[in-house]
């Protein structure tokens, strides 16, 4: 098995995971696929970026990763999707 096809292989079993657990959550099945798809890749994404930036406040990571993963859930079930640039407070 080839690089390529073992990361599209490993890529399908976790968006199949993640759909199961999304699908529960989210009545939509096509919002559910879409926060599926995208909910593995923000996790992922967050766990490096965090490696990158030298791996800061380690106590809390799990928390905010669980944190970007349920925004990505709570877009799913967003009745409208609010375009606007959050307020620096």
């Amino acid at each position: 098995m080839h690089f390529k096809e073992r990361i599209e292989k490993f890529r399908a079993g976790i968006t199949a995971a993640a759909f199961s657990e999304i699908s529960a959550l989210v009545p939509d099945e096509a919002l559910a696929g879409w926060a599926a798809q995208l909910a593995p890749v923000v996790a992922i994404e967050a766990v490096i970026a965090w490696l990158d930036t030298g791996q800061p406040g380690p106590a809390h990571e799990p928390g905010r990763v669980r944190l970007a993963v349920m925004d990505v859930i709570g877009a799913a079930l967003a009745s409208e999707a609010d375009c606007s640039s959050p307020s620096r407070e």
